[in-house]
Order: structure tokens, then C-alpha cells, then sequence
């Protein structure tokens, strides 16, 4: 005769602690195999990520730092007194002396921006995609430089200015079509590593006010991991501000090495 508990009896109440036994199991087993995934994926998402960070963060002085390392080419020296510049079809008359015969303006005109800065004219020479560029100074008209600027197709990703060279790198790694997939496959990464923190770290109802919370005076393993999930938090609440402002830099960048479309 099997002995009862209210209205359970001692094997049912046996099947009911095996059961949660098991449950247990299958969710520990279950956030092993998220924290595995969570891992792995932020190793190679943050390396990619620290790659394209360092190149941004050069490019957001793009202009300045091109100045500086081509000042003989980029910056002249502003007369004494009344300059004006030259007018434009000088510019341009000038630009053509020194262009190959089989060469054509690429349409793009950077103006200067402030006082001995110089027009930046772009021809290329067909069928290459080569973009070369004219440097004239906007006092005199005359032509003080020009340069290969290069193009973004991978075999010539390396050659032209320095900043030439870590723009292209910082959009495809230097490897043009298939380094933009790796840069899209390396965001689409990022969202699973993302959601897969969220899973790690939701917390259950009455203590996400904990959850939010830093641990001071904790260890500093804890104070790391509560840091980390409040910032990752962070991150994806502010996801919508971060593309808005990454697309706003790259149309800043673009600007800067497009010019003005003629």
C-alpha cells in the first residue's frame, strides 16, 4: 500500500524531483552551449571590430592627417594683403596642361576649405579605374603637385597615399568585394553574439533592478562581469544613435574624398 502525502503520493512526489532534475540539467546544459557560442563569437567579432575601430578612428582625421604628411602638395603659402583666388576657369585651364592626352577629369572637385588649402582636381586615364589627382594653387593657378590616389578594386588596394590605403582598408580589408561580405558577415556575427548575451543575462521577473546594478566592492571578476553586461546592454539600446552615427562619418568621409560632383 503506498504511503500518501495530502493528495500525492511518496512516488509521485519521487517523479516530480527527477523531473526538475532533469529540467535543470537540460538548462545548465542549455546556457554551457550559449556561453560557448557567446565566447567564441566575441573573440572573433572583437578582433575584427578593434581592426576596424583603429582604421576609423585614423580616418576621422583623414583630412588633417593627409595635410600633414602631404603639406608640399596640399597647403601653400596665402599672399600678403588682398588674395583672391584665381578664377575658376584658370583652375581648371591649368589642371588640363598637365593631364595625358588619354586622360579625363573624374568629375570630382575638392575646394579649399580655408585659407592655403588647394583645389584637388581627379582625372583617370580609361580603361584602368586608377583615380590620379591635381593639386593647383587657388592664388597663383599654378599646378604644385599631383599623385596616384589608386582605386578600390583588391589587386591595387595597397598603392597611393597613406590615407589612401587605410581608407580602403578600414571599408574591405584590402580585399574588395569579398572584404565587404566579411565586413557584413562580421556585423550579422555581431547581432547572434548580442543576442546570444541577452539569453545569458535576462533576468527573471523582480530582479532586473539587480540585474542593472554594478556590484560595488564586489571582486573584481564580478565588478568585470557586471561592467560588461550593463554596457552590452547599453549597446543595444543605443543600437539605432550607432548606425545613424556611423553613417553620418562615412558621408563625412566620402565628402572629403569625393569633393564636389561637377
Amino acid at each position: 500500500m503506498k504511503k500518501t502525502i495530502g493528495n500525492f503520493s511518496a512516488g509521485d512526489e519521487i517523479i516530480a524531483t527527477q523531473s526538475n532534475a532533469r529540467r535543470s540539467t537540460r538548462i545548465k546544459a542549455r546556457r554551457k552551449l550559449w556561453l560557448q557560442v557567446h565566447l567564441y563569437l566575441g573573440l572573433w567579432v572583437g578582433a575584427v571590430l578593434v581592426l576596424i575601430s583603429l582604421s576609423g578612428s585614423l580616418i576621422v582625421f583623414a583630412t588633417q592627417l593627409d595635410a600633414w604628411l602631404n603639406a608640399d602638395m596640399m597647403h601653400v603659402d596665402v599672399p600678403q594683403g588682398d588674395a583672391k583666388f584665381r578664377p575658376f576657369e584658370d583652375i581648371i585651364a591649368s589642371a588640363k596642361i598637365v593631364i595625358p592626352p588619354d586622360g579625363k577629369f573624374a568629375n570630382r572637385i575638392s575646394l579649399p576649405q580655408q585659407p592655403g588649402d588647394v583645389f584637388e582636381i581627379a582625372y583617370n586615364i580609361p580603361p584602368s579605374l586608377d583615380n590620379y589627382q591635381i593639386f593647383v594653387n587657388p592664388y597663383t593657378a599654378e599646378v604644385v603637385g599631383q599623385r596616384l590616389w589608386g582605386t578600390f578594386d583588391p589587386c591595387c588596394s595597397r598603392h597611393g597615399p597613406l590615407m589612401a590605403v587605410i581608407y580602403r582598408f578600414h571599408d574591405s580589408f584590402w580585399l574588395g568585394s569579398n572584404g565587404s561580405i566579411l565586413t557584413g558577415a562580421t556585423a550579422l556575427l555581431m547581432l547572434v553574439s548580442l543576442i546570444s548575451g541577452m539569453v545569458l543575462w535576462w533576468p527573471s521577473l523582480g530582479r532586473l533592478r539587480s540585474a542593472l546594478a554594478i556590484k560595488r566592492g564586489a571582486s573584481t571578476e564580478r565588478l568585470n562581469c557586471s561592467n560588461h553586461r550593463i554596457g552590452a546592454v547599453g549597446t543595444v539600446c543605443n543600437g539605432n544613435n550607432s548606425v545613424a552615427a556611423k553613417a553620418q562619418g562615412k558621408e563625412t568621409i566620402e565628402s572629403n574624398y569625393s569633393g564636389l560632383i561637377l
